[in-house]
């Protein structure tokens, strides 16, 4: 069974500054997956899907562990890779991407949006000097496409997420920023929640419950 993805046109990869530095297109879908099935590059994170999924995923990722670190690094997605001779994915042009699945798979679509399929551009690799610059990348040096850019990151603290000028979609509404807390548990996620001091939190069985026997529902 195959999967056929038509990307839309015009989506551009910028830096935490919102300045251009490439168009996103079809091939940076085939790195990114290269990316999660290299042994090397990708420490087995987000493996599971793509290998139960994709045709010859499980044979690359396997045949990458053959290989030494530099060896591994050296692979890309590009045209007449190995990687396109053994996994199911097809790059007929800049905006198609085709994948093969292992058997009928009629939720892929869904998987698709996960970030074991997520792209990466090659040029933002190259930037960065290979796969160790990728993986010491902080919010400053990475490359976005979506409708945020990570414009402030304070390690334990909070994270600023300032709308991206350069997104496709110019039409929707989205905050101007928006503030992530990183705090130590749900828990005290709760209570600042309680207190008015974050808008949004997710709830565990025990939020759940305390809301459930507070005054305010009798």
């Amino acid at each position: 069974m195959t999967w056929t993805f038509h990307l839309r046109e015009g989506v551009k990869w910028v830096d935490v500054n919102a300045e251009e530095k490439a168009d996103c297109n079809a091939w940076d879908f085939a790195s990114g997956l290269e990316w999660v099935l290299n042994f090397h590059k990708n420490d087995s994170a987000n493996t599971s899907m793509p290998l139960e999924m994709i045709k010859g995923a499980n044979e690359y990722y396997e045949y990458t562990k053959t290989l030494s670190k530099e060896e591994a690094d050296a692979l890309t997605a590009g045209e007449g890779s190995k990687f396109l001779e053994m996994v199911g994915i097809e790059i007929p042009d800049d905006h198609t991407v085709i994948y093969h699945c292992i058997d009928p798979k009629p939720y892929f679509d869904s998987v698709a949006t996960y970030s074991c399929l997520f792209p990466i551009s090659q040029a933002m690799v190259d930037e960065l000097g290979g796969p160790d610059g990728v993986r010491a990348m902080n919010n400053e040096t990475m490359w976005y496409n979506g409708p945020y850019l990570m414009t402030t990151y304070i390690q334990g603290n909070e994270k600023v997420q300032t709308k991206n000028p350069k997104y496709w979609d110019t039409e929707c509404s989205l905050f101007d920023t928006a503030t992530i807390k990183m705090v130590e548990s749900n828990d005290v996620a709760f209570q600042l929640y309680q207190a008015g001091e974050l808008d949004y939190v997710g709830l565990n069985e025990s939020n759940l419950t305390t809301i459930y026997n507070s005054d305010s529902n009798a």
